[in-house]
């Protein structure tokens, strides 16, 4: 046989199992049925998509999930590889609106002034002064008189503006950036990692001040995409591709164990017992495997590897996240977007995302981030205490909370999971909790893990 055929048939001969239906699973699962590789993927609950969740409210659709993709990113790219016109499905990407950011004071709404992760360029402008005070922005311009520091003698970005610009300006103007944006505290965010560049711009400039400046006056945004009848279409669209390659996905069945079995695997797998309905007893099912890909959240991954991979210990403990999208009553006293103090609300970041799914006439359309559970009645009284202004629907959606590239340690607990030592063959682990959060991020770990198995197993 030719070398074409042989990988035809070693790939026809060689099942996959994918354990967890979210996009990381179903990159994976994708990428395998499309060499003609046997997949089938578990899914414990009854969804795909994990992070990705369109909802309809006051009957627009709307993401309570991830929301955007790089243009040009490993998203975009496969959307178009998957071709999504020819599956019937909305193919039309929509640039996502860039809103201005504001904050509450005592004032009410303040503009953040723009600056890099919160820090103003000029610490005298209008709308710094109003947030930190004239102490506060005279403490910050001090920053220009003081000996440069390079982030590189402290990477934790809380302790860099204290000690450059002061608390003030660290605790209201940067915490709410980080954590309307990262989900992060000042002193939780690897200043290396969220701002590369910021390090070489102060060394030139001697102050972290001028060094913003700097920035912003070289600094391109880029461009940011969305789907638009929702991300959902993403979910659908791997799912329709992986049917029509052959692959099976079975949702409702929770992978309960992983063995070795001969050169391969066999997985169990358990039918859940809210998919069972009235039929009583749930149903097992063993799958044999060349090759398992472990494609779900951290606490449901750690138990099913425990006794073929010893894993480092846990980077951070798990935690869940709210988002609330809602229709609230037009008000013009409020901003686009909006990172609240932490004083006065668990609400991290709200946005105004009216222009992207529409809404009807006199109300915009919006999606706020809580950090942990937090009931619907809940939300709703925040939001509305936050904005001063009636919500009238609301749908509540928990999630898992990823960790953040941008959060000390991360880095290197990531390559320390990564350590191809670790892992005997044809077993592999992807998913947010090893890539951090962000589509693209996701789906590239997914595409880089499935080819290291996919290369082991069908030319070793």
């Amino acid at each position: 046989m030719s070398d074409v055929s042989d990988l035809v048939a070693a790939a026809q001969h060689t099942p996959v199992v994918v354990i967890g239906g979210g996009i990381g699973g179903l990159v994976a699962a994708y990428e395998c049925a499309k060499v003609g590789m046997p997949v089938i993927l578990l899914e414990a609950s009854e969804r795909l998509g994990g992070s990705v969740h369109t909802v309809e409210i006051g009957g627009v659709r709307a993401d309570a999930g991830a929301v955007s993709f790089a243009a040009d990113g490993a998203v975009d790219k496969l959307l178009a590889a998957l071709g999504l016109a020819e599956l019937g499905l909305d193919d039309k990407r929509v640039a996502q609106q860039a809103t201005s950011r504001s904050t509450t004071s005592a004032r009410g709404f303040v503009s953040l002034p723009d600056g890099v992760l919160g820090i103003p360029a000029n610490p005298f402008l209008t709308d710094v002064v109003r947030v930190v005070g004239w102490g506060g922005a005279w403490r910050g311009y001090l920053d220009r008189l003081r000996p440069p520091l390079t982030i590189g003698h402290e990477n934790r970005l809380g302790a860099l503006v204290r000690k450059r610009m002061g608390a003030k300006i660290e605790q209201r103007l940067v915490a709410p950036v980080t954590r309307g944006s990262l989900g992060l505290a000042p002193d939780e965010v690897d200043a290396s990692v969220a701002a590369p560049e910021l390090n070489p711009a102060l060394t030139r400039q001697g102050s972290l001040s001028g060094a913003v400046a700097e920035l912003l006056g070289t600094a391109s945004a880029q461009p940011r995409l969305t789907l638009a009848q929702g991300m959902d279409t993403l979910v659908a669209a791997l799912e329709r591709r992986i049917s029509e390659l052959g692959g099976r996905i079975l949702i409702g069945t929770a992978a309960e164990a992983i063995v070795r079995s001969g050169d391969g695997y066999r997985v169990t797998g358990r039918t859940v017992a809210e998919a069972q309905g009235d039929e009583g007893t749930p149903e097992t099912e063993e799958f044999s495997a060349a090759v398992v890909v472990v494609a779900a959240d951290e606490h449901a991954a750690r138990p099913l590897l425990r006794d073929l991979v010893t894993l480092p210990a846990t980077f951070s403990p798990q935690a869940r996240l709210t988002t609330v999208t809602a229709i609230v009553d037009t008000d013009p006293t409020w901003a686009a977007g909006i990172y609240p103090q932490l004083a006065d609300s668990d609400i991290a970041s709200i946005d105004d995302l009216t222009a992207q799914w529409g809404s009807g006439s006199g109300t915009r359309i919006i999606r706020a981030r809580l950090g942990g559970v937090v009931s619907a009645a809940d939300a709703t009284a925040q939001l509305e205490r936050v904005l001063g202004a009636p919500v009238r629907d609301a749908v509540v959606v928990d999630f898992d909370a990823a960790p953040h590239r941008e959060q000390r340690g991360f880095a290197a607990a990531a390559a320390r999971l990564r350590d191809p030592n670790l892992w005997p063959a044809g077993l592999g682990a992807t998913g947010a909790w090893l890539s951090g959060t962000g589509l693209d991020a996701v789906v590239t770990d997914a595409q880089n893990v499935t080819e290291r198995l996919r290369r082991g197993a069908l030319f070793s």
